[in-house]
């Protein structure tokens, strides 16, 4: 019967400060992981908006990861107001295009991304792709696709986003979202 007692105390005075609780209905407060990034001020974000294509034109975005011990966790989205597929590829060799800002999606954070964002690469290959991706038909409507996986990208390996336009006056838009940790 001590040894009850002795364990009742402890889940009654130890535990209820292991864990964070609503004060106003007493329920766990938890977030996952990639929330937390937000947090921390280590989760970003890199955007090509409204690239204008025509039926077999491409917009792209490069990363490029850094050759650290930060390990960059990756998700991507793809929208087009018209039939598009897309890819993501592994170690291209297309060379940097326009660079991108990377906004850190902690506002109040001064932390700086440390994967590098381009849009418009070009001049070598696409690389390994590694998920591919398609929506919309080839004359009326467009659609949305995310990456259904978060990679976490090798530490200096060069990464591709491409979008190819299957239809006219197609509106795209390529995001890559991203957080890193070491």
């Amino acid at each position: 019967m001590a040894r009850i007692t002795e364990l009742y105390n402890w889940i009654r005075t130890v535990l209820p400060s292991a864990f964070v609780r609503d004060s106003v209905t007493g329920a766990l407060k938890t977030i996952d992981v990639a929330h937390d990034e937000v947090h921390t001020g280590s989760s970003f974000i890199a955007f090509l908006y409204n690239a204008d294509l025509d039926d077999g034109q491409v917009a792209n975005i490069r990363l490029v990861a850094p050759d650290t011990s930060v390990r960059c966790h990756l998700i991507v989205d793809v929208t087009g107001t018209n039939a598009t597929t897309w890819a993501l590829y592994k170690d291209t060799t297309h060379t940097i295009g326009t660079p991108l800002t990377a906004f850190n999606k902690e506002q109040n954070s001064d932390s700086a991304a440390t994967m590098t964002a381009s849009h418009t690469a070009s001049g070598g290959a696409d690389g390994t792709m590694i998920e591919p991706g398609a929506f919309g038909e080839k004359k009326t409507g467009g659609g949305a696709d995310r990456g259904r996986d978060e990679w976490i990208v090798e530490q200096g390996a060069v990464w591709l986003l491409q979008a190819t336009s299957r239809a006219a006056d197609n509106k795209v838009v390529l995001i890559a979202k991203w957080y890193e940790e070491t």
